[in-house]
């Protein structure tokens, strides 16, 4: 099983401002629209965490966002495919560090599932770049 680290901080004032910096505009607008259903939006462990002001300042309920614990047992897609399979996020932000066969089959869960998958990648953080379930 994952392990799910408190959601957000109570505080605004114990958010990092410069943890998120590299998270896209467009990701945020797609999160925001994904919080308004009743789920959770994981991000792994291997994604910068948005702060507090970010996420009022996109209109992200913050407190539906988790950040999932790097797991000892399972990897980064392990962790997604289980997170899927327990149907209770309408998005989950992932690195994007996976085969083109692994993307392809996350999407396809998700899609199932109808939740959001949105990849990030080390070389794209900086980038707009979201791959988006239709």
């Amino acid at each position: 099983m994952y392990h799910i680290e408190s959601h957000m901080p109570a505080s605004p004032a114990s958010f990092n401002s410069s943890s998120a910096m590299s998270i896209p505009q467009s990701v945020f607008a797609q999160l925001s629209q994904a919080s308004e259903s009743r789920q959770w939006i994981f991000f792994t462990a291997e994604c910068p965490r948005p702060t507090y002001g970010e996420c009022l300042h996109y209109a992200v309920d913050v407190d539906k966002v988790m950040q999932l614990k790097a797991s000892h047992q399972f990897s980064e897609l392990e962790v997604v495919t289980r997170a899927l399979q327990a149907r209770s996020a309408s998005a989950i932000v992932t690195s994007g560090r996976f085969s083109t066969i692994e993307r392809h089959c996350l999407q396809s869960l998700a899609e199932d599932q109808g939740c959001q998958l949105v990849f990030l990648n080390d070389l794209q953080l900086h980038t707009p770049h979201m791959d988006r379930i239709h």
